[in-house]
């Protein structure tokens, strides 16, 4: 991150953290989502390494 930000083209924004509550609310706000097989489904080459769909 030192060396990126040496470039001078990197710009950072410190946030403030959410408590457990605030959190739990925010994640009974997100949209479900149902996770489908393709999705989760991973690919094993020859040489039993896992790569990317």
């Amino acid at each position: 991150m030192m060396a990126l930000s040496a470039l001078g083209n990197v710009h950072t924004t410190t946030m403030r953290a959410f408590d457990a509550a605030e959190f739990a609310a925010i994640v009974e706000k997100a949209p479900k989502m149902k996770p489908s097989w393709s999705d989760m489904a991973v690919v094993i080459g020859d040489k039993g390494r896992i790569l990317p769909k």
